[in-house]
């Protein structure tokens, strides 16, 4: 399962894709728009030539209108007069080749106009396929970041329930926390308090211990009293084995030590918890930054105190080394140590 952190990266890219998507569809528009002025022109050129080709044609109809006026004006010319007609027939003959001239300018017109509005047609025919392919691109990218955008709302959707789920964990880790942390204050409470007793009673029998020296008639009583505050001892012995016995047997064993690892070849404030996991096997728990390590009891080989460096200790685990600063190490590998030697069967106050 991907963790939080996973997910928030995996949506800033998704996100990211979305952007240039978005960029590129922009660019796309612009020239899809680009290409519509230029169709756009190109019509009104066309419109233009036709309407300058219709002149032209109209234009030739009258010519040829004109000329074939002229053309029957000449075949109904009177042959009764030839000198008349002789000059008529020049000037008619010179009007008809006019009127042919102009109208070979006009069909040279008509041509070159033609070819011209041929070759638009054809510009025309390619701005629409151009147009057509970036209307179809534009179709391809709003379905892409369609895709995105759905990929996008699913990854959110993953990292919000991710991070309520880890909210939900962190919220019943620290009420165990607090139960532990309430009990082991009363564990501790009730050894120091037998410490004391013990204490106490280590004293009273030295003192027993120097009076029957000097009075042998209470020597008798005095032994028995030793006996019974050896017993005493004993028993008192016995309840701190007991009490430190449901303290490491306990499922809600926990406690925590302020501590600083390496990372990146840098000092980093942490905390090293101590505790059973939901087996019940015991386990250390190192919290720096964002990372959680985790080393079972099982794994530890040996644990000891830097032989050069006063602010640290070491823990062999696994063929693997890691050393470990904290102002109160003698305590911490004392704790480990103990823990260690209950899981081999070796019991000590």
């Amino acid at each position: 399962m991907e963790t939080a952190q996973e997910l928030k990266q995996t949506l800033n890219v998704l996100k990211r894709a979305l952007i240039i998507e978005r960029e590129e569809r922009k660019e796309n528009a612009a020239n899809l728009e680009a290409t519509k002025v230029k169709l756009k022109a190109i019509d009104e050129e066309i419109e233009a030539k036709v309407i300058q080709l219709n002149t032209i044609t109209e234009k030739q109809g009258q010519l040829d209108e004109e000329l074939s006026k002229a053309k029957d004006r000449l075949k109904n010319l009177p042959k009764a007069k030839p000198t008349p007609q002789k000059t008529s027939g020049s000037g008619s003959t010179k009007s008809i080749q006019a009127l042919e001239q102009q109208n070979e300018k006009l069909m040279e017109e008509y041509s070159t106009l033609t070819r011209e509005n041929k070759e638009d047609e054809e510009k025309v025919i390619k701005l629409k396929q151009e147009l057509e392919s970036y209307t179809k691109e534009l179709s391809k990218t709003d379905e892409i970041i369609k895709e995105i955008n759905n990929s996008v709302i699913r990854k959110n959707d993953e990292v919000n329930n991710k991070i309520s789920s880890l909210s939900n964990e962190i919220a019943e880790i620290v009420k165990n926390k607090m139960r532990t942390l309430e009990k082991n204050s009363e564990y501790e409470e009730d050894i120091q308090n037998i410490l004391i007793t013990n204490k106490r009673m280590s004293e009273d029998t030295n003192n027993l211990k120097d009076f029957i020296k000097n009075k042998s008639e209470l020597e008798n009583r005095l032994i028995e009293s030793v006996k019974s505050h050896e017993a005493m001892e004993l028993d008192l012995e016995s309840q701190v084995l007991r009490c430190k016995t449901q303290l490491f047997d306990s499922n809600d064993f926990y406690q925590e030590f302020e501590i600083k690892v390496f990372s990146l070849m840098m000092k980093c404030k942490g905390s090293m918890i101590i505790k059973k996991n939901n087996t019940g096997e015991f386990v250390i728990e190192l919290l720096y930054k964002t990372k959680k390590e985790c080393i079972f009891f099982r794994e530890i080989s040996n644990v000891y105190e830097h032989q050069n460096k006063d602010d640290r200790f070491v823990i062999e685990y696994n063929n693997k080394t890691k050393e470990i600063l904290a102002e109160n190490k003698g305590e911490i590998v004392a704790r480990i140590r103990e823990i260690i030697q209950r899981s081999q069967g070796i019991y000590s106050i």
